[in-house]
């Protein structure tokens, strides 16, 4: 290798080195995840995407940082549908911090809402076992992640155990509408259809716009036609 050459590269590392330098310099790593986590408040999720990606490759995160920027990108992948990105990101997590309790409850979330109730099942087991070890814990944060085992348990026909887990649920937490919602389809499964109508009168009333909701529509679909059931 000839001596201009060696210059040359040399001159070539410099220069990328004053870039990248640079580039650090221009993007606060944790000033990013702060507005990633912003764009899921705000549901702008491919600004809060957009966020945390940059946030990952040119942030130098601490540990906590990176997790945090990982989980936020697969819950706006989540929000949008994009369940494999979502769980690209839950599955790094999950290997770098294995008793992180919420990268294993989102990770169960994301398989939930693609029916993969198995996977699901031993994700949100995993969570519980390290947030709610002797399942006495009064953390109302829990009670959506108690509902969500409810609905794997409802999807692998454990109508027992999704019932126990739905009113321990709402024992945490009694104004959580979409627990309600999908309690009435215990109920109903028991034919219990008194208390199954009950409980979707009062997730209709209590209807909000919970990211984990199916439409109002379909809320007052399906409440209608547990109406007329009940007259039969």
């Amino acid at each position: 290798m000839t001596l201009r050459r060696i210059q040359s590269l040399v001159l070539l590392a410099a220069a990328v080195g004053v870039i990248w330098g640079a580039v650090n310099w221009m993007f606060n790593g944790a000033d990013d995840v702060k507005a990633a986590w912003a764009g899921i408040e705000a549901r702008e999720y491919d600004q809060s995407v957009r966020f945390a990606t940059r946030a990952l490759k040119f942030g130098r995160l601490a540990p906590d940082d990176l997790r945090s920027a990982l989980e936020c990108r697969a819950t706006a992948s989540m929000r949008t549908d994009h369940f494999d990105h979502a769980l690209q990101d839950l599955d790094r997590i999950v290997a770098l911090q294995p008793d992180y309790a919420g990268g294993h409850f989102l990770r169960g979330e994301v398989r939930v809402r693609q029916k993969q109730f198995e996977q699901a099942l031993a994700d949100i087991n995993q969570g519980l076992k390290i947030a709610d070890p002797d399942g006495k814990s009064e953390n109302r944060y829990l009670a959506k992640r108690y509902a969500q085992r409810g609905v794997a348990k409802l999807g692998l026909k454990d109508v027992g155990g999704a019932m126990a887990d739905f009113n321990h649920s709402l024992e945490l937490n009694p104004n959580a509408p979409e627990t309600y919602y999908f309690r009435s389809f215990a109920f109903e499964r028991q034919n219990q259809l008194a208390q199954a109508l009950a409980d979707m009168e009062k997730a209709e009333q209590m209807y909000d716009s919970n990211i984990f909701a199916l439409p109002r529509g379909d809320w007052l679909y399906r409440l209608q036609r547990l109406r007329e059931k009940a007259k039969q």
